[in-house]
């Protein structure tokens, strides 16, 4: 039966998979077949999940409560709320978690209520939700969550700290600090990780004393950590663990913060890896150079773009948009027109995307033009991201374009620019065939009438 359920999930017969579970008395069968269903996550399933919510099986309704959450459907929030109070603490963890998915303010007062359940599973499922709904309401009891002792509650500790950082509240912070000394690894795990969420510079020395850990997770989360704060503070303890670390997820952490911290000074650290034989290491470098926009690298970027690694060379079209220079916007097109890979053309369009220099003008209205879709659509966004308005013309011509993806984005970027010329020729696309032209030209009127130009 596992195997039939299993195909019938594979090719979404969700008839076949309810007559399973409607008609088959085996209880372990229907829990198989409303995991199924909750997997497939078609909404047209919530009113049958609600039904089972109701279920006499323990594991069915839990099963129902997560796949209610994945549908996200805002009727399912009451339902899920009266199973906080469900007899099994499976299915209270289940609807608890099932409530952070959707997410809703109504959820919150239950799922503070649910932070006293007696099952520290439930509790600890209550946390994570009240992080994931963001309401400031649970701030005070996930912040009071961090100081309850013992091993017993250390998943409501460690859900309690990522939370936090979900919240973002900087008052946290000290708490969040203290909670580095937990006797648990997995709490001082999550209090560094949203440490690093939160951004505060408070935190940054106490990082940092966190890149000497013994464990190398420790030591990677720690660098990321302050890759999200952009201290600079970090930038010597980074470069220092980078040269003398063995573990190359360390490595590639270090690397990323350096990136994200952007200061051109850990370059010469940086590039030394350029050439690393872990792909993964390769990806951080070229990414790391692109956050930095050194224009002395932009060769190393474009060089990358022959790497044998799939994933260096995706990240070499990212980092050399985030170059912001003209220099890259004929190899980017070049990767266009040439490259077998779909993905790469995909990631290549988003590189020539964040070229918004003035500079590019010209050679975006030259390529508005071009025979390839993909990078008439590139040209049409970035024009619009660059806000010249030498484009607004050219774009009124591309409104005609025969890809209703072309004549979207230069809607869009028409919109941005918000030149009066384009009113008229706007109106007209509100007759578009597609309803995303129809949509982005309605917009784009908008803004051009809230300008006021």
């Amino acid at each position: 039966m596992y195997d039939l359920i299993t195909s019938m999930k594979e090719e979404g017969d969700i008839s076949g998979i309810l007559d399973i579970l409607l008609s088959d008395p085996d209880d372990f069968t229907r829990f198989l077949a409303v995991n199924a269903l909750c997997e497939i996550g078609d909404p047209v399933l919530k009113d049958t999940l609600l039904i089972f919510l109701d279920d006499i099986d323990e594991s069915i309704r839990s099963s129902a409560a997560t796949g209610l959450g994945n549908i996200g459907d805002l009727s399912a929030v009451k339902p899920l709320i009266t199973s906080l109070n469900d007899l099994s603490p499976l299915v209270r963890a289940s609807s608890a978690l099932a409530l952070g998915k959707i997410p809703d303010s109504r959820a919150v007062d239950a799922l503070i209520n649910a932070l006293n359940d007696i099952e520290p599973e439930v509790h600890a499922a209550a946390a994570e939700a009240l992080g994931d709904i963001g309401d400031v309401r649970a701030f005070q009891p996930l912040i009071d969550n961090l100081s309850l002792q013992g091993d017993f509650y250390e998943d409501i500790r460690g859900a309690s700290a990522l939370s936090l950082g979900k919240l973002g509240d900087n008052r946290a912070v000290e708490s969040l600090i203290t909670a580095l000394n937990d006797p648990l690894p997995y709490v001082r795990l999550r209090a560094l990780i949203s440490l690093g969420m939160i951004g505060d510079k408070k935190a940054v020395w106490h990082i940092i004393g966190i890149l000497n850990d013994d464990i190398g997770n420790f030591r990677a989360t720690a660098a990321e950590a302050l890759g999200n704060i952009g201290d600079e503070r970090g930038i010597d303890p980074l470069i220092k663990l980078l040269e003398n670390d063995p573990d190359n997820s360390v490595k590639c952490a270090c690397i990323q913060a350096l990136g994200l911290i952007g200061n051109p000074i850990a370059v010469n650290s940086i590039i030394n890896y350029v050439n690393d034989e872990d792909e993964e290491i390769r990806s951080r470098v070229i990414l790391a150079l692109g956050n930095m926009r050194v224009k002395s690298e932009i060769k190393t970027l474009i060089n990358a773009l022959n790497d044998l690694s799939e994933k260096v060379r995706f990240c070499a079209t990212l980092g050399l948009g985030r170059m912001n220079d003209v220099e890259a916007i004929g190899p980017l097109v070049n990767i266009i027109k040439t490259d077998p890979l779909e993905g790469m053309i995909s990631s290549a369009v988003l590189g020539l995307i964040e070229i918004d220099t003035t500079d590019a003008t010209e050679i975006f209205l030259n390529y508005l033009n071009d025979q390839n879709p993909h990078i008439r659509f590139a040209s049409a966004s970035a024009l619009g991201n660059i806000g010249d308005t030498r484009a607004v013309e050219p774009l009124i011509n591309t409104l005609n374009d025969e890809e209703g993806g072309v004549r979207e984005v230069s809607s869009i970027s028409l919109g941005k620019i918000g030149d009066m010329r384009a009113k008229e020729p706007l109106i007209n696309a509100l007759n578009d065939p597609y309803d995303a032209v129809r949509n982005a030209a309605a917009d784009a009127l908008n803004q051009i009438e809230d300008r006021g130009i």
